[in-house]
Formats: C-alpha cells, sequence, structure tokens
C-alpha cells in the first residue's frame, strides 16, 4: 500500500511510504502530508494538494484552510454527497474531458468550513 508525495511540476519526490498491505489507506495521511511540506526546498511551500478519497478526512481539510493550501480531494460517496449531487441543476453542469463537471458546496462533520 505505497503512499507518495511529489512535486507536480518536477516530479521530485518529497516522501514515499511502502505500508503493509493490511493498513487502511486513510492511515496517517496528515502525518504524511505534514511530512512532504517539511521536504519543501527552503522557502518554497505546498499550494496544491490532490488526493482520491483516502484524504477525505476533516483534520487534513483543516490542515489545508489552515495553511492556504488549494486541495481536490475525492469525496466519500456517503448519502449527504449524493443528495448535494443530486441537487445540482442540469443547466449547472459542463463538459469536462469525458463527463462533465459542476460545483456545489458541502460541509463534512468536524470541518471548520464548507468546500
Amino acid at each position: 500500500m505505497p503512499i507518495v508525495g511529489h512535486i507536480a511540476e518536477n516530479g521530485l519526490v518529497l516522501g514515499d511510504e511502502f505500508r503493509e498491505g493490511n493498513v487502511a489507506p486513510a492511515t496517517r495521511n496528515l502525518y504524511f502530508i505534514k511530512y512532504c511540506a517539511r521536504q519543501m526546498p527552503k522557502g518554497k511551500s505546498i499550494a496544491f494538494l490532490r488526493s482520491d478519497s483516502a484524504a477525505y478526512q476533516a483534520e487534513i481539510i483543516n490542515y489545508c484552510e489552515q495553511n492556504r493550501i488549494q486541495f481536490a480531494i475525492g469525496a466519500d460517496c456517503d448519502e449527504a454527497v449524493l443528495e448535494a449531487i443530486r441537487a445540482i441543476h442540469d443547466t449547472d453542469w459542463k463538459p469536462y474531458k469525458n463527463g462533465s463537471i459542476a460545483e456545489t458546496i458541502h460541509s463534512m462533520n468536524k470541518t471548520k468550513h464548507s468546500v
């Protein structure tokens, strides 16, 4: 169960962790993000974070908000998320690659802001 943090612009690897196969993907992700932040070149900081739903955690979202890190994190498709998606009007969906994209607001328990 590997996790790798890298700089998108040049592919520089900031951190990697090769976990046992029985470790949940969501385990210690905030710790790993903070580790990668410490590995950034002097005078630089993480500006953007992209992750799958393993990082869909209130503590990670709060950390990003507190540190002005813009983020794209896949959300768990629980009933609240599905309801928010169903509430998006048809005219708000725009073509994107091989599908469609739209924006909505979602609030997660234990986060300080809605996203």
